[in-house]
């Protein structure tokens, strides 16, 4: 803790974040290739080539101590870097500012760097979890360049990126606690009676729509019951507090069915799309699993209540669908 003679005269930033993949670059003087992405985009080429480089050195390095679990963040005196292999070859890193401490002795001002605000085993999974957003919504960095190729991957990832991290991921290292959402799961404690209803009304929209995998159900931003997996539970969790909660909470409290869907590109005001007619506009593409496969996604609001659907991605639109399932959720919820 800091005295009254110190003061912290700077906080927590993101220096850079990139991704890269050394298999690109197949002799020397081809090492840009393996650069898919690095923010900030201004900085000169052979600056992030020179960056990435020496990431990639130091990855290799602590690979010949042959331990069990790899080494993911580096200590320096006025950064922390943070790495972590998603694909096979594949990179992500991302490297943040260590706090200033300026302090005074003798009338000497002297400035130290104060490494214990940045706790690893917070940004390490912030680190992480932003490559599985983009994973949730484009799918795995193999899955797009079978689809379009090495460039269609950069364009998909800098189109990506930049908006995530121009208006996300700059608040969230520097407002990060360790109850943040992205760590952990808020449980909404229910009566057993409610829970078993819910139950009910979810097995029987199951059995009844054969397209139906799973459910995901909310009240405001506690979790009520999910079928997906834990991790991806814990993934579209995360993702509905930081893209859906914050304008949800904002709504009116209404009884009026609302379809709700996420549109990344867009800034942080208009990112949420709410409709209340029934459409082939209202379902989503997630990528969930492992490895991930795409899903349909229909999300309904009532009431502070969200309701996510997963259908099987080969779902032919049917607004009888939507209609008879949103009939079924307000029947449970009465």
């Amino acid at each position: 803790m800091t005295s009254t003679n110190e003061r912290i005269s700077s906080s927590v930033y993101l220096i850079n974040y990139f991704i890269y993949c050394p298999s690109l670059c197949e002799k020397e003087g081809q090492e840009d290739r393996k650069i898919l992405y690095y923010y900030p985009f201004d900085v000169n080429l052979n600056r992030q080539i020179r960056t990435i480089g020496y990431c990639e050195g130091l990855v290799k390095f602590t690979e010949t101590f042959g331990f069990d679990e790899s080494f993911e963040t580096v200590h320096f005196q006025k950064t922390r870097l943070l790495f972590h292999k998603v694909e096979n070859d594949t990179c992500i890193a991302m490297t943040l500012h260590i706090p200033v401490i300026e302090r005074k002795k003798d009338d000497k001002l002297l400035i130290e760097y104060y490494d214990e605000n940045i706790n690893d085993r917070i940004m390490l999974p912030i680190l992480k979890m932003s490559y599985r957003y983009f994973v949730l919504q484009h799918g795995t960095i193999s899955t797009v360049i079978q689809h379009g190729g090495v460039e269609e991957l950069r364009n998909t990832l800098k189109q990506h990126f930049d908006k995530f991290i121009q208006h996300h991921l700059h608040t969230i290292i520097r407002d990060t606690t360790l109850d943040a959402s992205y760590i952990g799961i808020q449980f909404l404690p229910i009566e057993k009676k409610l829970y078993l209803k819910l139950q009910s009304t979810l097995r029987r929209l199951e059995l009844r729509f054969s397209s139906l995998k799973e459910t995901l159900f909310l009240y405001k931003d506690q979790l009520i019951w999910s079928g997906l997996s834990q991790d991806d539970t814990s993934l579209v969790y995360s993702f509905f507090r930081l893209y859906y909660w914050p304008h949800i909470k904002t709504l009116l409290n209404s009884s009026t069915s609302q379809y709700l869907t996420i549109d990344t590109t867009a800034s942080p005001a208009d990112e949420l799309l709410i409709s209340t007619n029934s459409t082939s506009e209202i379902y989503q593409a997630f990528f969930l699993g492992n490895p991930p496969i795409p899903y349909r996604v229909l999300v309904i609001n009532i009431n502070l209540v969200t309701i996510f659907c997963f259908f099987h991605d080969d779902i032919i639109y049917n607004e009888d669908v939507n209609t008879q399932i949103v009939y079924a959720f307000r029947k449970g919820l009465d």
